[in-house]
């Protein structure tokens, strides 16, 4: 059984590497065999836990692999009986084989090197630590897009710039004085392993991302006047993010500036179910006013939350219950304020007809470039099933490349009460690139340049009207995930933003290191 789990171990590992007839084990793939290992192990009831196997001490395991000419050529010498009773090393391992287990067999594995890295190399470079608080070997695909932008975008100046080394930093692998001890590279074969360092890494800027749901702000706002009191540079620091966290405020400052959004009302928590009644009935009058007797959606959602989280919609007419609207505000209010919003775009997607014609909201990355925001690239989220009104992976959506959703979106033709396929145009898309562009800007207008957020995410409604499409913004979004999605919306070739890099260097070749500085007494960085 020992052998056969170490076959099934040996291919799984060969497919995910995608290594083919290379000699599979270096030193710092082995982690990937051995996370598939443990799991044989499990599945066949010879550990009945991860952290089992670190105490095993296997023999057999070792006189196997030593005898296996793959490893003999491989390991170059590597003395394997040392590095599985190295604890440390085991330890990370079987955290690994655990969390993949959880994630599902065709999650990824993680590349773990054995061996301290020195961070002295990193000396000539922009160290950019993308501040995450996910698994690690779910972040990899994040890391390898930032990389390989920055590879491109170097190569493209053709400049004495400086590189910029890409980093992913868990928050937790932070020392007191917020260096990396520890972090995910991208490695001279172009794959991602984890790496501990002799020296922690000092960091010249930072883009905090995918921080846990529970929490994620407070932890944003803990880092970021953290990295600001160390003077180290900040992609998304907390203050102008405080705005983009509150959907009410930002659709408050978007409309400041003639930029369409849905219509909003926002109700404070903590009320009454007959409180929540009363002020229903004022929006339902001012409703009326504005749509007449036309039946309208609204959605009832918490001000601040992310991935779906409680958003419902609800069918408002003269003769409709209003009863199970009401509980959901009452409800979302015991936790925060209630959104409500008019729901907007009548653009849908369908290539896959069995799904019907499915909500869809398009997310625009925009980046700084040191004199303005510039949209250039994105992905879009699709919902479920037509019956679903979200789109958001929390709530059970899909992500698709941009232009293919592009090139499969429909609009319910009033006339005919069909479907009519959208032909999108250049025009059309430079009109979304500029919506979230201008989306951006007017949400950040307040900050000084140095202060503003570098990277947003601006998702963004359709509506079609006389063969023309109108961009709605929907939320804009200061902690970017999904990157490892996105596609250049132009089509150069970039995953995110070659602006991004343009900036850092600009800011290193300058001078000007500051970004994202609190202040001091804390004022205007609270929460509600």
């Amino acid at each position: 059984m020992i052998s056969e789990s170490i076959k099934s171990a040996l291919e799984e590992s060969a497919a995910e590497l995608c290594l083919g007839r290379r000699v599979l084990f270096k030193e710092d793939d082995l982690s990937v065999f051995l996370a598939y290992y443990i799991e044989e192990l499990l599945l066949h009831g010879i550990i009945k836990d991860p952290s089992e196997f670190i105490h095993t001490g296997d023999k057999r395991l070792i006189e196997l692999l030593e005898n296996n000419s793959i490893f003999q050529h491989g390991l170059d010498g590597f003395a394997l009986h040392d590095l599985l009773d190295n604890e440390y090393y085991m330890e990370k391992v079987v955290r690994l084989a655990y969390n993949k287990r959880l994630a599902g067999r065709d999650s990824p594995s993680l590349r773990i090197s054995p061996n301290k890295m020195d961070s002295a190399q990193f000396s000539e470079a922009i160290n950019l630590g993308l501040i995450f608080g996910s698994e690690p070997f779910s972040f990899q695909d994040t890391l390898h897009c930032w990389h390989i932008d920055e590879a491109k975008s170097f190569t493209s100046n053709n400049t004495s710039f400086h590189p910029v080394n890409v980093m992913g930093v868990h928050y937790e692998w932070l020392t007191g004085d917020l260096k990396a001890s520890r972090a995910l590279i991208v490695d001279e074969g172009s794959l991602v392993k984890e790496v501990d360092f002799n020296d922690p890494a000092g960091l010249d800027v930072v883009h905090i991302t995918e921080l846990p749901l529970a929490g994620e702000r407070s932890l944003h706002q803990k880092l970021s006047r953290a990295f600001s009191e160390r003077n180290i540079a900040q992609i998304d620091p907390y203050p102008p993010s405080v705005c983009a966290d509150d959907k009410f405020c930002a659709y408050k400052k978007l409309i400041s500036r003639g930029i369409n959004t849905p219509h909003a009302f926002l109700l404070p928590r903590n009320k009454s179910y007959s409180d929540y009644k009363k002020f229903m009935e004022r929006i339902w009058e001012e409703i009326k006013q504005t749509y007449g007797n036309n039946p309208i959606t609204l959605f009832v959602q918490p001000d601040h939350g992310t991935e779906g989280r409680m958003v419902e919609a609800f069918d408002l007419c003269e003769n409709c219950d209003g009863e199970s609207l009401l509980r959901h505000i009452t409800k979302t209010g015991e936790r925060d304020e209630a959104l409500l919003r008019v729901k907007k775009g009548n653009v849908r997607y369908c290539k896959e007809k069995d799904k019907g014609y499915r909500n869809i909201v398009f997310r625009i990355n925009v980046a700084w470039n040191g004199i303005r925001y510039i949209a250039q690239s994105g992905f879009a989220q699709v919902a479920p099933h037509e019956n679903n009104p979200v789109a958001s992976r929390g709530r059970g959506g899909s992500i698709i490349d941009i232009h293919e959703a592009l090139e499969n979106i429909f609009f319910m033709n009033k006339d005919s009460k069909s479907w009519g396929k959208v032909f999108v145009k250049k025009m059309d898309v430079d009109e979304m690139k500029h919506a979230a562009e201008q989306a951006a800007g007017a949400l950040d207008e307040e900050f000084a340049d140095d202060d503003k957020l570098k990277l947003l995410g601006v998702d963004v409604l359709l509506e079609y009207k006389d063969e023309h499409i109108i961009p709605c913004i929907l939320e804009i979004n200061p902690r970017l995930a999904g990157l490892n999605h996105s596609a250049s919306i132009d089509n150069q070739e970039y995953y995110v933003s070659r602006d991004i890099f343009d900036y850092l260097r600009e800011i290193k070749k300058t001078g000007e290191h500051r970004s994202g500085k609190l202040v001091a007494s804390g004022e205007g960085v609270t929460e509600k």
